[in-house]
């Protein structure tokens, strides 16, 4: 969500919340009025504006909720890390700069680390390429024992650069010969780097497999503490909304949905996150959800 939206979205309900003000205030002047006359039509009418009062709090209090769910995680984060000082909101509207100048006019925000010692543990521009030199020279470790096969259990990120190793293999031992670190008949005995990938996601996102590696332990999690909130949205009638990870699938979104009795299709995707929507039968979904 850009700031934008979120600016946009946090003006509508304090839009909201003044309307909603000025009907309060006006069924307790017409309570007051109707209780001296003893109205009994008049006080029918008030009780129906009391429901439609009733139904534009929960209304509000949905869209308070899933606004938070949407911006609670990022902001959790950052109150671990530093107080945060300034964002670079140009580069909104300029994301090349990230490639343009990621040291430069690209940075993210300015902050006041909690704890400075914290910064001994962050590595600068230097530092870094030392650190991606050094990894480069596992190639060396791996082919001291023989290794050219290997196992991996991973996701995206592991087998991505597992994928870019194993590209790189032919480059490497070039480089290891020219450098003296092995023979170039060591290297002609391991011309290729081999693995199998396991696939360890609980986003449960490959194509082709029934359940990837910790999707199941996932549902089970998510599953279990829904339970846990599931009495509570019933007694007082109010509608949770649980983010549950998934990326760009909603399996768990989906199945914890459907394991909980949460209703029906409150699967939802929304860029790199899912959520499931948990509501007791008494409580009506606001026009926002109307789409799930």
């Amino acid at each position: 969500m850009t700031r934008t939206t979120l600016n946009r979205q946090m003006v509508h309900i304090q839009d909201e919340l003044l309307i909603l003000g000025s009907m309060v205030e006006q069924a307790m002047i017409s309570a007051v009025d109707t209780l001296k006359a003893r109205d009994t039509a008049a006080a029918k009418q008030i009780f129906q504006q009391d429901q439609i009062i009733n139904e534009k709090r929960f209304a509000i209090e949905n869209a308070i909720l899933t606004l938070m769910a949407t911006q609670q995680p990022m902001a959790r984060d950052l109150r671990t890390l530093a107080a945060m000082l300034e964002v670079n909101t140009e580069l909104e509207d300029n994301p090349e700069w990230i490639n343009e100048d990621p040291y430069g006019k690209a940075w993210l925000v300015k902050l006041t680390p909690s704890d400075l010692g914290e910064l001994d543990d962050l590595m600068d521009v230097a530092a870094y390429e030392k650190y991606v030199a050094e990894e480069e020279e596992k190639g060396l470790d791996l082919l001291e024992h023989g290794i050219d096969r290997l196992v991996v259990i991973g996701g995206d990120g592991s087998l991505s650069g597992l994928d870019q190793f194993r590209a790189d293999w032919p480059d490497l031992l070039a480089d290891l010969v020219a450098a003296g670190e092995i023979t170039q008949e060591l290297a002609d005995t391991h011309p290729r780097l081999m693995f199998a990938g396991l696939v360890g996601s609980i986003d449960n996102d490959l194509v082709g497999t029934d359940m990837t590696i910790g999707a199941d332990t996932a549902l089970h999690r998510i599953t279990e503490a829904i339970d846990a909130i599931s009495s509570t949205a019933s007694s007082h009638r109010r509608t949770f909304v649980v983010e549950v990870m998934g990326r760009h699938c909603g399996y768990l979104a989906l199945m914890s949905a459907i394991a909980t009795g949460s209703g029906s299709g409150t699967g939802v995707g929304s860029g790199s996150t899912t959520a499931t929507v948990v509501f007791s039968a008494s409580t009506r979904l606001p026009a926002s959800f109307a789409s799930i």
